[in-house]
Formats: C-alpha cells, structure tokens, sequence
C-alpha cells in the first residue's frame, strides 16, 4: 500500500521534484574530481594508520616521532632513508630535515633529541628487519596515493578557476581553496536556476531538520486528548556529501570568531604552524 501511495504522489507531484540534471561538462567534472578527492583521502588515512601499526610492533618510539606528521614529507622520508635498527648519525638526520624545508632549529633539536633515544624491541635480527621493509613498502604507497591526491587537487583547482563565477565562492567567509570547489560543484553555475528556493537548497545539503508531530485520544470511557509529541531530527534523505561539505563549511565559519570558539582557531594555528592540512582552509 506505502509504494502505491508513493506511486501516486510521484504521478501527481512529478513537476514539483528536484532532479539532478545537471548537464554541465565542468560541474560534471568538477563533481566527480571531488568525489576521487575523497576517495584518496580515505585510502591516504588508511596508509597512515597501517603506518602507525607498523611501528607499533617493532618501534613504538617512532610513532612519537613521525606517527602524527605523515603528512609531511620530510617525516615519511626518514622512514625511508634512516633504518631504525641501525643508528644514523645525528648530522645526517639535520640535513635531511634541512634539505626537506624543516627550518626551525627547535624543531629540528627536539626531532634529534628523539631520534638518539629510538629503540627497538627484541624481536631478533631478523624479524627486525622484515618488520622494517613492511614499514617502508607502506611508506612508499602512502608516498603513491599523495602523489596521485596532488594531481587531482591540481585538476580540481584548474576546474574551479575556468568557472565563471569562481570569485564569487572565493567570496564567501569560510570558503578556501578547498572547500569553495566543493561548494561549486553542488550549487552548479547558476544556483538558482538549480534551487527553486533556499529551502529547497538547505534540504538538498541536510541543513533544515524534519519535525514531526503525533496525538490522539487515550481511547477511554472519557475521551481525553493526549498531549501532541513532537520530535525534530536531522534530516538523512540528502545528498550526504553535500552535507558533509556544508558541515566544513559551518566549522570553518565559526573558527572565524574568536568570540565563538577560539579553542578552534588555536587548534588550526597549530596545524598550519606544523605544516599539517586542514579541510577548513
């Protein structure tokens, strides 16, 4: 009965509903280079994790040292070059940081003060040294999947900037290079020609919550109303990556204000000041 119901109002209603007709060869494509954006994010958080467990079993010391900078190039790559069984120089490591961009001499102080006190466990030679090319075969596919993510940032970006309206999502407080192609793959060239109202794009992007509301009679001798429930949820039939990007958005606007949450701009200073990435920015 639900699906005849459905049915019927689909017949009736077929005018009034939103499809995704989006025709547009740019918005196409800049649509589909975001969804493989997020793809070797995914799989570039999965190395990273693999990475750590890695280390985890041989040289917990590591993870101290390079488990939160994979990011970085100059710390994936002293997995490569240095082995941890075998003690590197300390000179030999300062250049190494040197020469990948690493330029502040506490930085560097500390990274050495660790670097002389890794240790690793007593698994036998061995077992050490299988453990230690598992790590950087890891290393070296982690080093594929940015190289690859690189590529399609860089294809996202050419896209964008063609836009005829890019300068207006760069406009936006809160929009960056990351996040304002995201915001123009969704709401396409022309934004109101794709919603009807802004309503209609609040529901697209899972922003507006879906109420609902029951009463009735208790079904005594004394018919007496019970008291009408009402219930507010988020609303889930949207498009979910649309709302995903919408939700950065809305963080990335309250780390504008220090007033609202200035734990959150500590937060990115840090990462920016660590070379880390951020989806917000």
């Amino acid at each position: 009965r639900d699906s005849h119901l459905l049915c019927d109002h689909l017949i009736a209603n077929h005018a009034r509903l939103r499809t995704d007709d989006e025709s547009d060869d740019d918005i196409l494509c800049l649509r589909e280079l975001t969804q493989t954006e997020d793809e070797y994010i995914a799989e570039q958080t999965q190395f990273k994790n693999r990475i750590r467990a890695q280390i985890s079993q041989f040289c917990p010391d590591l993870d101290a040292m390079v488990g939160e900078k994979l990011d970085i190039k100059a710390y994936s790559d002293y997995l490569l070059k240095f082995d941890p069984c075998e003690l590197a120089p300390a000179e030999k490591v300062a250049e190494h940081l040197r020469n990948n961009y690493v330029r502040a001499q506490r930085v560097i102080a500390d990274f050495i003060e660790k670097h002389e006190a890794v240790g690793v466990l007593p698994l036998g030679a061995k077992l050490l040294k299988v453990h230690a090319e598992k790590l950087r075969s890891l290393v070296r596919q982690l080093h594929t999947v940015q190289e690859e993510l690189a590529k399609c940032q860089d294809e996202i970006a050419a896209y964008f900037n063609a836009l005829s309206n890019a300068d207006i999502y760069r406009s936006l407080p809160g929009l960056g290079d990351r996040l304002a192609p995201r915001m123009a793959a969704y709401f396409g060239k022309d934004p109101c020609k794709n919603f009807a109202s802004k309503a209609e794009a609040c529901a697209y992007f899972g922003q507006s919550p879906t109420t609902a509301s029951s009463g009735g009679h208790d079904g005594g001798k004394e018919s007496r109303r019970r008291p009408v429930k009402t219930t507010v949820s988020k609303r889930r039939s949207c498009n979910s990556k649309a709302r995903h990007t919408a939700y950065l958005w809305s963080r990335a606007l309250a780390c504008l204000s220090e007033v609202n949450a200035p734990w959150q701009r500590k937060y990115l200073a840090t990462l920016k000041e660590r070379g880390d990435g951020s989806a917000t920015r």
